[in-house]
């Protein structure tokens, strides 16, 4: 009887491990040290980490995508991105400062076309040293961040969006996110954006850098509705193999305890 309730609780582990793990897609170089770093943080949170060079074919697996491509224009993967975020998906966009205005300005495309409203051009901040605006100040305490030459959305320019974080005398914003309910064209998507890759390229240099990747990592997780269970939800055919097989398991222990009486 032991080994039949080993048995049962092993195969349902295994099973509910497998089907909740958390899947994070990072879109970069995976030779580079934005990569590397982030990789550990992830992994460090508990996620199951792809990394792929470019957008893969399929993204609806993904709980979180985080695309750290500073210089690569978005344009050929918008529609991509638009329907993953239509699906409820959480997605970080890697920008940078005025020199990068390819891939900053496919950024603005992007959140346009979801339904962001009016976003601004990227200029260069007041302070690279930021205010680190709730809910992004926590779970992991953190009060400021100081960026090496980050780009800024300046105050006022984030259309439905919000500051991450923002300079103390204008409002620049190097990071800012719309959250479900942001973007008109994706209501229950979201999407941070900060527009500097050192705080992921050069994290040992500072710890503010980790802090502040942990929880960007947390809000991600915390709104990503891909692969979230409805309240009632109804079995897939894997399940129903799995409830059939159960069954079979519990009558086969239920004669072997008659039997032994």
């Amino acid at each position: 009887m032991k080994k039949f309730i080993l048995l049962c609780v092993c195969v349902f582990s295994v099973f509910y491990g497998v089907a909740h793990s958390a899947n994070v897609l990072i879109v970069g170089p995976s030779s580079g040290a934005e990569v590397t770093n982030l990789r550990a943080r992830l992994v460090n949170a508990g996620g199951t980490v792809d990394v792929q060079a470019a957008v893969p074919s399929a993204l609806s697996g993904f709980q979180q995508i985080w695309d750290v491509r500073y210089n690569t224009d978005l344009s050929s993967d918008q529609t991509a991105y638009l329907s993953y975020l239509t699906s409820g998906g959480s997605l970080f966009l890697m920008g940078e400062n005025v020199r990068f205005a390819t891939r900053n300005n496919s950024i603005k495309s992007l959140l346009v076309a979801a339904g962001a409203g009016s976003v601004g051009n990227i200029v260069g901040p007041s302070s690279d040293t930021q205010v680190v605006n709730a809910p992004f100040n926590g779970p992991t305490a953190l009060s400021s961040i100081s960026y090496f030459s980050c780009g800024a959305l300046p105050s006022g320019a984030l259309g439905t969006g919000s500051s991450i974080s923002a300079a103390s005398s204008n409002g620049d914003a190097c990071a800012a996110k719309w959250g479900p309910g942001n973007l008109a064209n994706a209501l229950t998507g979201t999407v941070v954006a900060v527009y500097d890759v050192n705080f992921l390229d050069l994290m040992s240099s500072s710890p503010d850098f980790s802090k502040f990747t942990d929880n960007l990592i947390a809000y991600l997780a915390s709104t990503s509705q891909v692969g979230a269970s409805p309240a009632q939800p109804i079995p897939t055919l894997t399940e129903w193999a799995m409830i059939f097989l159960a069954s079979l398991m519990a009558m086969f222990g239920i004669r072997r305890m008659r039997r032994n009486k």
